[in-house]
């Protein structure tokens, strides 16, 4: 029984690392993007923060509605006697 030896080029094939061509002029907007990336960029930070003041909003309003409020500080009764 003999083993041959692997080619790794076959099994790793190598990429390259160069920028992919542009789009055709058949895409939607014909290659040109609608928003510049800082758009993006503010779009998705808008996002973020909207949602953590509306989450905060909610858990605010939910502790101050409550009847049974929760504790920072839970008491646990401990026994301190070793046996």
């Amino acid at each position: 029984m003999s083993f041959s030896a692997i080619d790794p080029s076959r099994v790793f094939p190598k990429r390259s690392l160069t920028v992919p061509p542009p789009p055709t002029p058949n895409s939607f907007f014909g290659g040109v993007p609608i928003l510049p990336e800082s758009a993006g960029y503010g779009i998705v930070l808008g996002f973020g923060i909207f949602f953590s003041i509306f989450t905060t909003t909610l858990v605010r309003f939910g502790a101050r509605h409550q009847r049974d409020r929760p504790r920072l500080l839970v008491k646990i009764p401990v026994d301190r006697s070793v046996k």
